[in-house]
């Protein structure tokens, strides 16, 4: 069968087997390629999918897959004495084999060669490694700008020495899937953090934006509300608490706050009872009642731990 009887073979609408076919292999092909995107970047994968070069990804994993099983079926046909194409269960096994080889051809490598300290692939995987290159581009422009703006509102006033072991190991526990490699590069990241001689603002940041990109903004912002009280820093905690002392209608506020600490958070007595002399000695001092009510809050924050001062500090008014 010469190319121009395939072409009117393959396009006569009455063939419904075979326009079946190329419809199939063209929905696996594109649905591969867009699970590869979908893999790929799991915090927005619709960004990646459907930006420019995610779509012409998609679109030429289909047009690969639907190119191998005409080949298929040209060979096939020449097999046959015929010269007809193949049907049922024979045509079902060759699409099949056209999209799984066209996803195992096109990503097959001949070797990589080594320019300037960059990889490059040597065989059928080179055009679909361009491509996904330039998705890569093209989201990390698209998601730069929205995903600095949210890490930066998520992660304002928390501190990094506060957050560095147990954000994560949350974040990591409410996901569940993690694998241990990400696990592993994402404890690598912490540590290299803190190792560096960066502002606590800015460690925080940067551990955010790994979070952000292995949960979404909508989980670490979750995890973070739940846990403000225990990532605050202490500059935070000291001015909400105080903010919280001043605010409260009860007539002994620092007391109040003092016996709400002592049931969350208990410490030794004897902590307990030099910390209460020393409320006992704020209180009755010759000095402003902003002033004390500071002092209070700094000696609170100091001997219970900023989790249990800002705990203590929400149960001062329960409706808040």
């Amino acid at each position: 069968m010469n190319a121009a009887e395939a072409i009117t073979t393959v396009s006569d609408p009455a063939d419904w087997q075979l326009w079946i076919a190329y419809i199939a292999v063209l929905l696996l092909g594109g649905f591969t390629g867009a699970m590869e995107l979908v893999s790929r970047y799991r915090d927005q994968p619709q960004k990646a999918v459907f930006s420019e070069p995610g779509i012409a990804y998609w679109v030429l994993n289909a047009l690969l897959s639907l190119l191998t099983l005409w080949v298929l079926l040209m060979y096939a046909a020449d097999q046959e004495a015929s010269g007809a194409y193949p049907r049922g269960t024979e045509l079902f096994e060759l699409t099949c084999a056209a999209g799984l080889g066209a996803l195992l051809f096109f990503r097959a490598k001949v070797f990589t060669l080594r320019v300037s300290d960059t990889d490059i692939s040597v065989g059928p995987s080179f055009v679909l490694d361009t491509l996904m290159n330039a998705v890569d581009n093209a989201v990390a422009r698209n998601r730069a700008a929205p995903r600095n703006a949210a890490v930066d509102r998520i992660m304002d006033r928390v501190s990094f020495h506060r957050s560095r072991v147990f954000l994560p190991s949350y974040c990591i526990a409410l996901l569940n899937n993690v694998s241990l490699d990400e696990e592993r590069r994402l404890n690598m990241v912490i540590a290299s953090l803190q190792d560096s001689d960066m502002p606590d603002g800015v460690k925080a940041r940067m551990m955010g934006l790994y979070l952000f990109d292995l949960t979404g903004a909508e989980l670490l912002e979750k995890a973070v509300t739940t846990l403000k009280p225990w990532l605050a820093t202490e500059e935070d905690t000291l001015s909400h608490v105080v903010e919280r002392l001043q605010k409260s209608e009860n007539g002994d506020p620092i007391r109040q706050l003092f016996t709400y600490a002592r049931q969350i958070g208990p410490v030794e007595d004897t902590v307990m009872d030099d910390l209460e002399v020393t409320l006992e000695g704020i209180i009755g001092g010759e000095i402003s009642d902003d002033a004390k009510t500071r002092a209070a809050a700094v000696e609170i924050i100091r001997t219970f731990g900023v989790g249990t001062a800002e705990a203590a500090a929400r149960a001062l008014d329960p409706s808040d």
